[in-house]
């Protein structure tokens, strides 16, 4: 009775040890299983966030593109958005520091009162060029970010050589600019300002009589004077009257990083700076 009692016993063993087993391998099976689909998964994720991570510079580079609202006038060497391609010193300026900085830039080209309007309603990212003194009453509502000097220039009044002594009393000037040095004068009613649609009816308007003189960038408009084909000679700035000397810079009211950026940038490349100066030749300024 004891030997059947001990063989059954061994024989109940033997079946629970082979269930164990199996369940032992169909345990390991599953977790087999769940591991290989772990990694996969894994392995998957790790591909999705390369794939997101390598796209996403390309993405932020296509999703903004800076607008630079500048003014529809002929400023050459300073700047000139009136060509095919724009030029001048300040543009090449900011497409130097677009290109550092890794991201595009659109130039939107408009009359100056159209500007103003346009910049105050965030319409355009940045202004170039402003100045701090520049329509004070209508920006002083908004927090703008200025760079440093960009170009000092001279504002005054140019004549005909042969009217050096002609006292002004009709002024051209491009419309939607402030002659500030005759201001009063102009208030006053001694002298009248003639306001043009650009540079060219300026030099036509001088060279016609039309004006005694036009308040204007000096240099930039004996430039345009010999780009018209005129003699350097024909045309004298009248130091003796009331000038300014004043500078550009850019501003923005809602990217002021960039215009801190645009300052480091400035101050890292120096050396290209007065280079690019002497090559347009207003380095002495």
């Amino acid at each position: 009775m004891k030997s059947i009692s001990y063989s059954f016993c061994q024989e109940r063993a033997s079946v629970i040890l082979s269930v164990c087993n199996r369940l032992a391998s169909m345990f390991e099976t599953k977790l087999n299983q769940l591991y290989s689909m772990i990694k996969c998964h894994l392995r998957l994720s790790s591909l999705l966030l390369c794939v997101f991570i390598s796209l996403m510079p390309v993405a932020s580079l296509q999703a903004k593109t800076f607008i630079i609202g500048v003014e529809n006038v002929n400023l050459y060497p300073f700047y000139d958005f009136n060509k095919v391609k724009p030029r001048g010193y300040l543009v090449e300026l900011i497409q130097k520091f677009a290109e550092h900085e890794g991201f595009d830039i659109e130039f939107r080209v408009m009359p100056p009162k159209e500007l103003w309007i346009a910049y105050l309603n965030s319409d355009v990212d940045f202004r170039m060029p402003d100045n701090i003194t520049w329509k004070r009453s209508r920006k002083m509502d908004y927090n703008l970010t200025y760079s440093a000097p960009l170009v000092y220039f001279n504002s005054g009044v140019i004549s005909l050589s042969e009217n050096k002594n002609r006292p002004i009393s009709k002024l051209g000037t491009i419309k939607g600019f402030t002659a500030w040095s005759y201001k009063d004068q102009v208030d006053s009613g001694l002298v009248t300002l003639v306001e043009e649609t650009g540079t060219e009816n300026m030099i036509r308007g001088l060279f016609s009589g039309r004006t005694d003189g036009v308040y204007y960038n000096v240099e930039a408009f004996i430039q345009q004077v010999q780009d018209s084909g005129y003699e350097k000679e024909r045309v004298i700035f009248r130091r003796e009257l009331l000038k300014s000397h004043s500078l550009y810079m850019l501003s923005s009211i809602n990217y002021g990083d960039k215009v801190y950026a645009f300052n480091q940038f400035l101050r890292d490349n120096r050396d290209w700076v007065r280079e690019r100066k002497r090559f347009y030749g207003i380095d002495a300024y």
